[in-house]
């Protein structure tokens, strides 16, 4: 596995297009060791399919083929665990695993992503050869999940963009809308917030910090976790909360999400709205935060 570099992020963050960021995706899946990838975009009005996967398959996804398109959509829907791609994962139709493996895209993983407002994206990770296992998964896990997150980004912009006219981009389906009474941006953003622009530094600090938090908890808990039906003692999950206390306090956690927080929170226009408050201000005001359980 090759190390990305600082100009290759830069790249991929700093551009608003997405046919370009899908181009500097190309060279940063291939340092992960993957030849293609085919991404999707999904909200109650729009639809886009990309991939780069050069054989019938690919273009079969591109033009949104159900039979190609809909099993990994089925799964993205209602989950945001990564899809490891075996036969058992596409038992229905049973026939799109026999034509990925005939056209060499049968290798690699589906990771999906959600945001609040019912969109979400997925982006599959594919190669030729070798098989990959859940090692791989685990260790690459994090950069597949980064990369989806910033291409839903730069979608959602695309599909909010005023300037589209009719017929949409290429690549892009309109589908029904049901929701078309609904306020279209509930948080009603600032022009100035609507994109924010993160340097390729900011952006490697805040992706190393969050995969070292990220991956230091998922083993903690896999350490105590033994069972993988998620079943444990009270002695283990005693320790297991221990354990994790200690991580959260002895490597100042809290205060590196604050660091994390400043550096995003500092590109944002804080001109307070007619309701006395600004953008970051709106968008918590109703966030459950946590409160100690009442006795009972």
């Amino acid at each position: 596995m090759d190390h990305w570099t600082t100009e290759q992020l830069r790249q991929l963050v700093c551009s608003k297009d997405l046919d370009s960021q899908l181009a500097q995706l190309e060279k940063l899946l291939r340092c992960l060791g993957f030849d293609c990838y085919a991404f999707s975009f999904t909200t109650p009005t729009f639809s886009i399919t990309q991939s780069n996967c050069p054989n019938p398959w690919g273009e079969r996804y591109r033009r949104h083929e159900p039979a190609v398109v809909e099993p990994l959509l089925a799964h993205s829907r209602h989950s945001s665990f990564p899809l490891l791609w075996t036969p058992e994962a596409f038992t229905s139709p049973p026939e799109l695993w026999a034509g990925a493996q005939d056209h060499g895209v049968c290798l690699g993983w589906t990771q999906p992503f959600h945001d609040e407002h019912g969109r979400f994206s997925s982006l599959s990770v594919v190669r030729q050869q070798p098989p990959v296992t859940v090692n791989e998964l685990y260790s690459k896990g994090a950069a597949v999940l980064w990369l989806v997150q910033v291409l839903h980004a730069t979608a959602t912009a695309l599909v909010n963009d005023p300037q589209w006219g009719s017929p949409a981009p290429h690549g892009i389906s309109s589908l029904p809308d049901p929701f078309k009474d609904r306020v279209e941006d509930p948080l009603k953003l600032l022009k100035e917030n609507r994109e924010i622009l993160l340097s390729g530094e900011e952006a490697i600090h805040l992706v190393a910090d969050i995969e070292y938090m990220l991956i230091s908890l998922r083993d903690i808990a896999r350490h105590y976790y033994k069972d993988v039906d998620g079943d444990i003692s009270p002695g283990d999950r005693a320790l297991y909360c221990e354990e994790t206390t200690r991580f959260i306090d002895e490597n100042q956690i809290t205060r590196r999400l604050a660091a994390m927080r400043r550096t995003i929170t500092e590109k944002f226009d804080l001109e307070l709205g007619c309701d006395d408050m600004d953008d970051i201000e709106r968008a918590v005001a109703e966030m459950d935060y946590w409160k100690p359980k009442q006795a009972t």
